[in-house]
């Protein structure tokens, strides 16, 4: 078998890999075999690899290799293959239209089987050179786009998401969307099966991200990252779809920028509005919890909506509690699921009653502008709430609220309202409140789900 070297079609290249006549050796492993510097594998016959491999620096320390050999690092026939075309089957995206940071993402299994067929499938989420070109090579891969109600609305367009961890984020909704579970609204059979499938025995699928900075001429790598929950994340999306929450609405209304940055250019404007939704999805994809920076998100927007010049764009205030109810109790580790969601419901139907006495007071006929006045009313006491510090402090800026709009409250959240739960309480209440004021400061049409 001769190898030649010009190996490459249609493609320029600026550095040709230097290719070595093929050994049955190379395949081959007796008694004289010697392991693979990457893999382990032994075989009878390594091949030298140079410094024009990226995964040579793996070995970990290299301040003891005098490097006076070449035999200091030896591969296999399959490793310096894997190596040297692996990238083929690599998502891209740069984060700006400056090309200035790099990330990729690659499938990884600990079925060789399974990740054939996964890449066999994922072809048809890579761009055709056509379009590639047309892009500007910004991105090699076509997220999954969601339905598009107006074009005079904030929807979700192309390339809407350009954050490292929201790109992955739509990465993993665009395979469940388009090869687990390519159906609209789906019924508990097919539910199971999905499960079925990625829950498979000794079967995972991991991906590894990593990123590049722009660095003279050429891109340094800064950061690597496994991400080991695929199966979770594609169970809780097709969990949540079922149980009514619209991500196209969720992903959308997470989208904020305060008007202080509204000068510079479109790209820093582009990147800050979707810095939180970044954020966010980051800790939904460790699960971590959100309740806090979605409790930020519903107060600043309260502050902003009091501005004339500010806009906070769309947003669904009860889907992001949606969201809080289902994926929260999920994630929680502090407490039994059912006392954790007691507890929220709880705080949550507190929230709403303080935002329905807020908006009714003195207002029989239920008109929109005393609504408004009385949102604005108010101002104080939702300030208070959001600024107690201790449970003393916020149990007398609920005192202050009930006594004002003469709001009941459990007695069973009263009672456990302690210092260890009051952070907790705090968060719903003012989370469920303010979706009630916040939609009679700015009411919105809501788009049709189209997931």
């Amino acid at each position: 078998m001769d190898i030649g070297s010009v190996i490459y079609f249609n493609e320029p290249y600026t550095t040709i890999p230097r290719l070595i006549k093929f050994d049955d050796k190379y395949l081959q492993a007796t008694e004289k075999a010697v392991p693979c510097f990457l893999t382990g594998e032994k075989f009878d016959k390594l091949i030298d690899i140079g410094n024009n491999l990226a995964f040579a620096s793996l070995q970990g320390d290299q301040s003891f290799n005098s490097f006076s050999k070449s035999k200091d690092l030896q591969v296999s026939w399959k490793s310096m293959i894997l190596m040297r075309f692996s990238p083929k089957y690599c998502y891209y995206h740069y984060l700006s239209s400056k090309y200035e940071q790099l990330v990729c993402y690659f499938f990884y299994s600990n079925d060789l089987l399974a990740l054939k067929k996964y890449y066999r499938i994922y072809g048809s989420f890579f761009k055709p050179s056509l379009k590639l070109q047309a892009d500007l090579y910004i991105s090699n891969f076509e997220p999954y786009q969601f339905g598009s109600p107006k074009k005079d609305d904030n929807t979700v367009i192309k390339d809407d998401f350009i954050g490292r961890h929201e790109k992955l984020f739509m990465l993993i909704y665009t395979i469940y969307k388009k090869i687990l579970f390519n159906r609209q609204n789906p019924d508990n059979e097919v539910l199971n099966d999905l499960f079925n499938f990625i829950e498979k025995e000794n079967y995972s699928i991991q991906i590894m991200t990593f990123q590049a900075d722009k660095f003279s001429g050429t891109f340094r790598a800064n950061s690597f990252e496994t991400f080991n929950q695929f199966k979770f994340i594609v169970k809780f999306i097709a969990y949540s779809e079922k149980n009514g929450l619209s991500f196209n609405q969720f992903l959308r209304s997470l989208k904020f920028q305060k008007m202080q940055h509204s000068s510079r250019g479109f790209g820093d404007k582009c990147r800050l509005e979707r810095q939180l939704r970044n954020e966010v999805l980051c800790k939904v994809l460790k699960q971590k919890s959100v309740v806090n920076e979605i409790k930020t998100l519903f107060y600043d927007c309260f502050i902003c909506l009091f501005k004339p010049d500010e806009n906070v764009g769309y947003k669904d205030y009860n889907m992001l509690v949606k969201f809080l109810e289902i994926y929260e109790p999920i994630i929680n580790q502090n407490m039994d699921k059912e006392q954790f969601q007691t507890l929220q419901n709880r705080a949550i139907n507190l929230g709403k009653s303080i935002g329905w006495a807020i908006l009714d007071f003195e207002n029989p006929e239920n008109k929109i502008e005393i609504k408004k006045a009385n949102a604005k009313d108010a101002r104080t006491y939702i300030i208070g709430l959001h600024k107690a510090r201790t449970a003393e402090q916020f149990r007398e800026a609920i005192i202050r609220i009930l006594n004002k709009y003469d709001v009941g409250m459990a007695e069973e959240l009263q009672s456990g309202l302690n210092d260890d739960t009051f952070v907790f309480i705090k968060q719903y209440t003012i989370i469920s409140a303010l979706s009630k004021i916040n939609f009679a400061l700015k009411p919105q049409n809501e788009p049709k789900n189209e997931n």
